[in-house]
């Protein structure tokens, strides 16, 4: 596992950012859709600015939430250093 050094990082990730292919990329929750109209309503989790993207393919997949396992200050910094 990559916690204990036995396998790398770089082995098991794929940066979105860096990919030429990519035409826009948004870092952002997805708070409401609309299957109907096409549009998904999401908000960019640094700016909570809230902002609506229509789209003819919506792939969804679960994200996760890592575990800080109570380690003080960063639930705070999520999103910000973190």
């Amino acid at each position: 596992a990559t916690a204990v050094g036995t396998l790398e990082f770089r082995a098991v990730q794929e940066p979105v950012r860096t990919n030429p292919n990519l035409s826009q990329y948004y870092q952002a929750k997805a708070t409401r859709l609309y299957p109907k109209e096409k549009k998904v309503v999401c908000t960019d989790i640094f700016k909570e600015k809230e902002f609506e993207l229509e789209y003819d393919f919506l792939i969804i997949a679960a994200g996760c939430k890592t575990n800080t396992f109570r380690t003080p200050g960063v639930d705070e910094r999520e999103g910000i250093e973190v």
